[in-house]
């Protein structure tokens, strides 16, 4: 059973969230490629823990955060990565954490799905603006985004 990354009040409980994380890291979730990890690994995106907020950590490039955290774009385009399942499986829901990023959370995600063959699923996650894709399968088109919003 997936497990809740933030706290969220009983009544708000999504029903997807009683199956399986098919991307978290314990199961052999895995970021391939991202396109920017100055601040924070993507790898993050697939902690099965709770994120938490350490206000006196620091890295060697600043404040430490438990989550994906890119520099900010300085020329046209946007952040993206891939994730690759740790198992296969049908997509029911996507928690999308934005827990402690108040201020600095992205204005918009999208997500896309897609399959390279038998037992071999990825999801692509586009922070910003999406990439424009007709051969991927869209979980999420581009969106606004909300402090610790889910979806």
């Amino acid at each position: 059973m997936a497990e809740r990354r933030a706290v969220v009040a009983a009544a708000v409980q999504l029903d997807f969230l009683q199956f399986n994380d098919l991307a978290c890291e314990t199961v052999g979730g895995r970021v391939i490629f991202a396109t920017d990890e100055w601040f924070a690994p993507a790898a993050n995106l697939l902690k099965r823990e709770a994120p938490e907020f350490l206000p006196t950590a620091f890295t060697d490039f600043g404040k430490w955060m438990d989550g994906w955290e890119t520099r900010r774009k300085r020329t046209p385009g946007h952040d993206w990565c891939i994730v690759q399942l740790g198992v296969p499986g049908r997509i029911h829901g996507l928690d999308i954490d934005t827990s402690f990023f108040t201020g600095n959370h992205s204005p918009f995600v999208s997500v896309q799905a897609g399959s390279l063959g038998t037992g071999s699923s990825l999801i692509f996650i586009f922070i910003f603006i999406s990439v424009d894709s007709s051969r991927l399968e869209a979980l999420i088109k581009p969106e606004a985004l909300d402090v610790s919003r889910f979806t």
